[in-house]
């Protein structure tokens, strides 16, 4: 059944409601930067989740297209060195949504939404906002080491990435 022949009244199957704590992508007001970053985190996050997966070579093929193969290995570098650091840092599970679901793509979960947040304060220079998302990403605990990954991914490809058009 086509688009056009969906009944007006039953849901697009593609797309699913969202759960609680998840905001819609379209109303975070993303930079590309945000954007481009949450996709490859959560290629990343799903290759530590599913190894067979692949999703570390999905996240290359993502940000070769975007930035070039000059630039997709220094960039997925610094992304697994930005995830590293957050895993190393939670003893929670970290949720995210997979970039391979077109239905859960379109949303954010809570702690993504907090990535997001630490990469906007870092960007900005609001060092004890930047604090206090580490803080709370950390399940508590103060961590300068996941600041120090933010700050340094994002000196190094926010400025880069902003110029691009957000998909």
């Amino acid at each position: 059944m086509g688009a056009a022949e969906r009944h007006p009244l039953r849901p697009d199957p593609v797309r699913r409601p969202g759960r609680p704590e998840e905001w819609r992508l379209d109303d975070l007001g993303l930079t590309p930067f945000q954007h481009l970053t949450l996709q490859l985190c959560r290629w990343h996050f799903h290759a530590f989740n599913a190894p067979e997966s692949q999703g570390w070579l999905r996240a290359l093929q993502l940000a070769t297209g975007e930035v070039g193969a000059a630039q997709a290995g220094a960039l997925c570098y610094d992304v697994v060195a930005l995830v590293e650091a957050l895993r190393a840092v939670r003893r929670s599970t970290f949720r995210f949504n997979p970039e391979a679901c077109a239905g859960c793509r379109c949303w954010a979960t809570a702690d993504e939404r907090r990535l997001l947040a630490l990469l906007g304060a870092v960007a900005r220079g609001q060092e004890g906002r930047a604090q206090t998302e580490a803080q709370l990403l950390s399940d508590g605990t103060p961590n300068p080491d996941l600041v120090a990954a933010a700050r340094s991914y994002t000196a190094r490809h926010a400025m880069g990435l902003s110029a691009l058009p957000l998909a």
